[in-house]
């Protein structure tokens, strides 16, 4: 394979046939695909090795996708798009598993919550396997190279070690990322580059992440604890599952798939209301009927004993109940599904899963081509999508990737 020659000018040195930007999992799917088609493929990633959010997400045990029926898995995608739910359609989570275990030698076996993993939960390994079955497709790989735009002749430029290069590329794969984990690369760094060429751009805000909330005393002194099977409300969406109390509010899959929303009502002047039910599984009434008791143990020994309630449950169940009832067992109880917590902020985007926002949809065609730059197409987490966790987050990026890869 011809060697790039990394040059000053878009006119001088060798064309490369497709350049991928961005080392994801987004940019390697499309990578694969693309070399695998016989293209010449060079994928620049402006860190040290690529694949780095990866290998964050394999820290939880890398959930690569989800169990969910076909009709239910794509209506979890908020703000998609035709050609995006097309993406989904064609590389569903049979075909996700199928590509993992024939290209890859990954099995893969569905979780108790209906998420995918991998049999073996090492990301580190997968990575390593498939940044080598690349290589041995004559995908070359240029690394702590950073995009830096488009030339005035349409060349990519980058800067490396200091200098400034533009390498000519006949297409152009962009799966840059968005701007959450800027630590792995993706700092949304691309954003002002895309406005200077008019193209819009959402703004990026912080998806999947935790909020804030002014906690009294009671709560804050318990420090960081965690809740169990309990649900979360917000609106019209109701979540259930654990979640994290901290100092400075609440982190958890409950809280995250809520931010989205609450996020977008803070922004508008709306409210931030959330409700915490401390047992979902049961009803008011079930409830009385357990609090009956002749008991002469203080409250907070009955709420320990008969409702198996921690000390931060009991501590968050003190902000429903006024102070002057505080003896009253039947107050708390009462309490138990419907914890008002008003959310101050959410976090920043630094801290969060994902994030939202991103080109609009109706800058790309069917294909995620750039209408204003033919042969420069767009994927992952750059364009206007959003997600929960839970699979879908990774899944979408790797359709999308396994779209390009069919250029």
């Amino acid at each position: 394979m011809t060697k790039l020659k990394l040059s000053t000018t878009a006119t001088e040195g060798t064309e490369i046939e497709v350049a991928v930007i961005g080392g994801g999992p987004a940019g390697l799917m499309a990578a694969e695909g693309l070399a695998q088609k016989g293209k010449q493929v060079v994928l620049f990633d402006r860190m040290p090795s690529v694949g780095r959010k990866i290998l964050v997400a394999g820290k939880s045990g890398l959930n690569v996708s989800n169990a969910l029926e076909a009709k239910d898995f794509i209506s979890c995608y908020r703000h998609s798009s035709p050609s995006f739910i097309r993406a989904l359609e064609s590389f569903d989570t049979e075909t996700l598993r199928e590509w993992l275990e024939r290209e890859h030698a990954v099995k893969t076996f569905v979780g108790t919550s209906g998420r995918v993993f991998p049999q073996e939960m090492k990301a580190g390994r997968f990575l390593r396997n498939w940044i080598k079955a690349l290589k041995g497709k004559n995908v070359d790989f240029r690394m702590n190279h950073r995009w830096e735009g488009w030339s005035k002749n349409g060349g990519l430029v980058f800067e490396c070690a200091g200098k400034m290069t533009t390498v000519p590329a006949a297409q152009t794969i962009l799966a840059l990322g968005g701007a959450s984990w800027p630590e792995t690369g993706s700092d949304g760094s691309w954003v002002k580059w895309f406005q200077s060429e008019g193209i819009q751009v959402l703004p990026l805000e912080p998806s999947n992440v935790g909020v804030e909330i002014q906690w009294p005393p009671g709560v804050v002194s318990c420090g960081r604890q965690a809740l169990k099977n309990v649900a979360l409300s917000f609106e019209s969406q109701t979540h259930r599952g654990d979640l994290l109390v901290t100092d400075y509010g609440l982190e958890g899959t409950p809280v995250y798939h809520l931010s989205a929303a609450i996020g977008e009502s803070l922004k508008s002047g709306g409210g931030s209301k959330m409700i915490l039910d401390l047992k979902p599984d049961r009803e008011v009434a079930d409830l009385l009927l357990m609090g009956t008791t002749t008991s002469k143990d203080s409250v907070s020994n009955l709420l320990r004993k008969k409702f198996r309630l921690s000390e931060i449950a009991i501590e968050l169940l003190k902000m429903s109940v006024p102070y002057e009832k505080r003896n009253e067992l039947g107050c708390y109880i009462k309490a138990l599904k419907s914890i008002p917590l008003k959310v101050d902020n959410v976090r920043p985007i630094a801290e969060a899963i994902s994030s939202r926002g991103g080109v609009a949809w109706d800058e790309v065609d069917h294909n995620f081509q750039l209408h204003r730059k033919p042969g420069v197409y767009v994927i992952g987490e750059m364009l206007g999508w959003d997600a929960p966790t839970g699979g879908f987050l990774i899944h979408g990026c790797l359709a999308m990737g396994r779209a390009a890869g069919k250029l």
